[in-house]
Order: structure tokens, then C-alpha cells, then sequence
């Protein structure tokens, strides 16, 4: 299956989620808030961290962003890359694709809900 790459930006010093609208092999990004702008990413590199899309969306069609946190079986988990493959993960637990499923043809992304990012919303995972 193919995934759509897409990526956000989190400007750490500004503490501001940007929409990535291209990147560039010369290091220039290019940004959306509430107006275009392009950001030299080498220069501003220390206070970018660009967030992958995960390709997978939630129960009401949200686009799921690695950071994010998603509720699930009445808990909080945060949206990371491991090994080889999207999981959920609260503390020391993970769930994956195929763990607690109670229907078959229902993912955990499917059943999930996003609710927050581990940037804008840090509290949510305490």
C-alpha cells in the first residue's frame, strides 16, 4: 500500500505547529500557519522538528501525525515509529496493529481518536 508523505513542522522556540507545504533538497521548508511563509531549515534546524504523517487516520477521518496522542480503550497514547511500523505507546506498554483487537476487520487506528500532540499538549499523557 501506498503512503502520501506529509509532514508538519513544530517550531520549538515560537512553540507553533506549521503545516509543511514542501521541503526542498537544499534545505528550504516551506510553511503554512495563517500565511505562506518559507523557512531556511538549515538555518532554523535547531528549532524545527518536522512530524512525519503516519498515513493512517483515525475513527472520524482525522490524519494521524507521529506526537500525536490518540485515546484508545479509555487510555492516552502517544503516536511513535518503531522498528518498522506505527504503534501506540503509553509508557512502557505498546499496542500494535494486531494486539486487543475484539474485531478482526477493525484496526486500532480505526477504533482510535486523536485528541492532542505531544507538543501542544504535553499534559494529556500525565
Amino acid at each position: 500500500m501506498k503512503r502520501e508523505i506529509k509532514f508538519k513542522a513544530w517550531h520549538k522556540s515560537q512553540k507553533q505547529m506549521f503545516t509543511a507545504l514542501y521541503l526542498t533538497f537544499s534545505g528550504r521548508i516551506g510553511v503554512w500557519n495563517n500565511e505562506e511563509t518559507e523557512i531556511d531549515f538549515t538555518s532554523e534546524y535547531p528549532y524545527l522538528e518536522l512530524i512525519q504523517y503516519t498515513g493512517l487516520k483515525d475513527k472520524n477521518g482525522v490524519e494521524i501525525y507521529e506526537g500525536d496522542i490518540v485515546g484508545y480503550e479509555d487510555r492516552k497514547w502517544e503516536v511513535v515509529f518503531s522498528y518498522d511500523r506505527w504503534d501506540m505507546k503509553n509508557g512502557d506498554y505498546y499496542v500494535r496493529n494486531d494486539d486487543y483487537l475484539d474485531d478482526p476487520g477493525l484496526t486500532v487506528w480505526e477504533a482510535s481518536e486523536v485528541i492532542g500532540n505531544i507538543y501542544e499538549n504535553p499534559e494529556l499523557l500525565k
